[in-house]
């Protein structure tokens, strides 16, 4: 696996590259889809750590406060571990994207809305890749939605900086959110590929 991991964010990133454009005309999933994202949710995740004996977490997300200015839903959560709170983070919805950073063993992402099976983008040095946690306009991100079965999205995101990169493969459903996760991570001296799967949820 190990091996695999540079390679595979290579051939994702030079796919996405040479597919830009290719957006189908209709629309799969959008910011209808989610939920509403309304204080009190929380997902409970379960993290394997493959290169790491395979040691295994549990996480819970909780969205403690969420407020709405025009288009743009930001919500406030935290991240504990067994009722003890070990990160504080926020996610962002608009009709554009879906975003959330943690610093946490929670998976990062920022997936673009709509979308439709099929496509594949190239989403360097778009605006709203600047937000409160981290202003990375000046990474290289690819973007391809796979597949879907009942209502479940496989979506891949690929990202490359300075000397870093990574690879996941997001499975995002309707009206729940993000129910698994498998992600790979290289930088300078370290490579890292964990598993995010949903254990329970709670959404109003």
């Amino acid at each position: 696996m190990k091996n695999v991991i540079i390679p595979a964010i290579i051939l994702l990133l030079a796919f996405c590259s040479y597919s830009c454009g290719k957006k189908k005309t209709h629309v799969d999933f959008s910011r209808q889809d989610l939920p509403a994202f309304n204080t009190g949710d929380w997902w409970w995740y379960r993290i394997i750590d493959s290169l790491n004996g395979g040691a295994v977490d549990t996480l819970r997300l909780t969205i403690t406060s969420s407020a709405q200015s025009g288009d743009t839903l930001r919500c406030a959560c935290t991240v504990d571990r067994n009722g003890t709170v070990i990160d504080t983070n926020q996610m962002i919805v608009t009709p554009t994207m879906f975003y959330f950073y943690s610093d946490t063993a929670l998976f990062s992402y920022t997936i673009p809305l709509p979308f439709a099976v099929g496509d594949a983008q190239r989403l360097t040095n778009d605006s709203y890749y600047t937000v409160d946690y981290q202003n990375i306009l000046s990474y290289q991100t690819g973007f391809v939605v796979l597949s879907q079965s009942n209502d479940v999205y496989n979506v891949k995101m690929g990202l490359s900086g300075f000397e870093f990169g990574y690879g996941a493969i997001y499975q995002l459903s309707k009206g729940i959110g993000i129910v698994s996760a498998d992600y790979g991570h290289v930088r300078t001296g370290y490579r890292g590929h964990k598993t995010q799967q949903l254990i329970d949820y709670s959404v109003h």
